[in-house]
């Protein structure tokens, strides 16, 4: 953690996060709140630490019109199946989600699957909704919402950056997240 603060801030802006080998330095907390930005270190067990950059609540760009700020659509799949981690993994709605706990794999695309047909192809047969809910996992992954170990799934770093406003605003659905109990 030897590099400028600037540098260092561009890299977690460019790759969503930085490996924490150190204690962050105090200029790059005191550059990032210059910026509007937030340091936020999360820890997956299993993994190694990370520092990413996240925003003060209140001061998240605004999208749509002409901002310049666009938000992508996600699918109905992929929605559902990270409601499902969230009600697997998030057992105390009193506390931040992250990091939450392990779940199984198979709870959660059960969980998914006790929904309903959630897609055209769902309506087709089980293995195709599975392969969907498979598929939503993966991506969710890869934006780092939850993080993957063999066959057990826990919430991912970016849910570290959530606000408390966002967490709060979640909260309010908790009861609704959809849920199965693990097999004793």
């Amino acid at each position: 953690m030897a590099e400028p603060g600037a540098l260092a801030l561009a890299r977690m802006r460019a790759t969503g996060q930085i490996p924490l080998t150190a204690q962050v330095p105090a200029a790059w907390h005191r550059q990032a709140a210059d910026a509007g930005r937030r340091l936020v270190e999360a820890v997956v067990p299993g993994r190694l630490p990370v520092v990413m950059l996240g925003w003060w609540d209140g001061v998240e760009p605004v999208a749509g019109g002409d901002t310049g700020v666009e938000r992508t659509k996600t699918s109905q799949v992929v929605l559902l199946t990270f409601a499902a981690v969230l009600g697997a993994c998030w057992p105390d709605r009193s506390e931040h989600p992250f990091p939450g706990s392990a779940a199984e794999e198979d709870i959660i695309l059960a969980a998914v699957a006790a929904l309903g047909p959630i897609t055209a192809s769902a309506v087709e047969g089980g293995a195709a909704a599975r392969r969907h809910s498979k598929g939503a996992l993966r991506r969710l992954d890869d934006a780092r919402l939850l993080s993957i170990d063999g066959s057990e799934v826990r919430l991912g770093p970016a849910v570290a950056l959530w606000s408390e406003e966002q967490v709060t605003a979640v909260r309010s659905v908790y009861d609704r997240l959809p849920r199965l109990e693990e097999p004793q």
